[in-house]
């Protein structure tokens, strides 16, 4: 899957599971390069927003993966690694 296709889905989770969140950037402003800090989440959304993106990607990854991840791209090219897996 193109890498922007699979940014398109990880902002469309975003945007779907954290929609009550207050200072959630705008849609336009998710990019590749936007950090994973910058959405603001604390430990218990984030636990929220993984489950969401392992249901839209079918994959079921280890929590000690994410903590090297930075940016919306790192976990784009995480995601796209780790689709369709169960492990």
């Amino acid at each position: 899957m193109p890498h922007e296709a699979t940014l398109k889905r990880i902002g469309a989770v975003i945007r779907r599971s954290l929609s009550d969140l207050p200072n959630l950037p705008d849609a336009g402003l998710l990019q590749e390069s936007t950090p994973l800090d910058a959405l603001g989440l604390d430990s218990l959304t984030v636990l929220d927003l993984v489950y969401d993106l392992q249901q839209e990607f079918q994959c079921e990854g280890d929590m000690r993966d994410l903590t090297g991840l930075r940016t919306l791209g790192d976990l784009a090219i995480y995601l796209e690694a780790m689709e369709g897996s169960d492990s």
